[in-house]
């Protein structure tokens, strides 16, 4: 317990001691206008503070291929092949500087860096989705619907295997199970999605199941003020 300070919790109980660390929070909010066309891709990147932790949600009113990277302090993610026109929300959260605000609360740490406000919108209340371990509801087999907008984090959930026979000499076929959070009509649907589809018949079909479970956040919750637009 900290010698010092305030202590906070969230609404679902959490603890938070001021004095012995900073709160990972929301840095911005990024758009993404994904196009249904062939070949369609568009980057969302975005920096962070060197040194620090960097955690991205995505929400998309489409289906389409997420890929997430990290290089140095910048973090991308990837938009390929969307099935349908749309949009893409990310969501960034980190751990940096706040904003002093005109009025209302502030929390500095020991080193007087402003860590807090009442503005602050702080990673909180994560809904985990899927029962890691547990194959019937794990990996590939995750398929969940929320009431709401909802993002998840960009994970790889297993692997699909097999031979496409259709159209002449048998091709090898590969694909990665990729978390996706999608619009549908007031709820969100989470679900496993393979980055590409198989052109022809698929036999031989094998698929790995990597049993984890995918993170995500209520939209909502983690709307703010700064926004900003893709890039």
């Amino acid at each position: 317990m900290a010698q010092y300070g305030g202590l906070l919790t969230t609404t679902s109980g959490e603890v938070w001691v001021t004095a012995n660390s900073s709160p990972i929070a929301l840095q911005a909010r990024k758009t993404a206008a994904l196009q249904g066309t062939s070949g369609f891709n568009t980057k969302v990147t975005h920096t962070f503070p060197s040194g620090q932790p960097i955690v991205a949600f995505v929400h998309c009113t489409v289906e389409v291929e997420i890929t997430q990277m990290v290089s140095g302090n910048t973090i991308t993610i990837d938009f390929l092949r969307p099935n349908a026109t749309g949009t893409a929300y990310v969501y960034f959260f980190t751990i940096f500087p706040q904003t002093k605000p005109d009025y209302g609360m502030a929390v500095w740490d020991a080193s007087g860096t402003l860590i807090l406000t009442h503005e602050t919108r702080t990673l909180g209340d994560v809904v985990t989705i899927g029962t890691a371990g547990v194959d019937a509801n794990s990996g590939y087999n995750i398929n969940t619907t929320l009431a709401g907008k909802w993002a998840c984090m960009p994970v790889m959930l297993g692997l699909i295997t097999g031979v496409i026979s259709a159209g002449g000499q048998p091709q090898p076929y590969a694909a990665i199970y990729k978390s996706m959070a999608k619009l549908e009509g007031s709820n969100t649907r989470i679900f496993a999605r393979p980055q590409t589809t198989p052109s022809g018949g698929l036999q031989n079909v094998a698929n790995s199941n990597m049993r984890n479970d995918v993170m995500a956040i209520n939209c909502p919750n983690n709307e703010s003020s700064f926004s900003t637009n893709n890039n």
